[in-house]
């Protein structure tokens, strides 16, 4: 019973991983996006 609830724990703490992972990666997409949208010059330039 103990090892169910560890394991049960473990993998919702995974779940909450990947999630704040696939959060930032679209926050980190979307800020490059207005970037590109706000600044297309500094695009070219670099």
């Amino acid at each position: 019973y103990l090892l169910k609830l560890h394991m049960r724990a473990n993998l919702r703490e995974v779940n909450r991983t990947e999630h704040n992972d696939s959060v930032h990666i679209l926050a980190a997409h979307s800020m490059t996006s207005m970037r590109t949208e706000l600044s297309p010059m500094d695009e070219e330039t670099n």
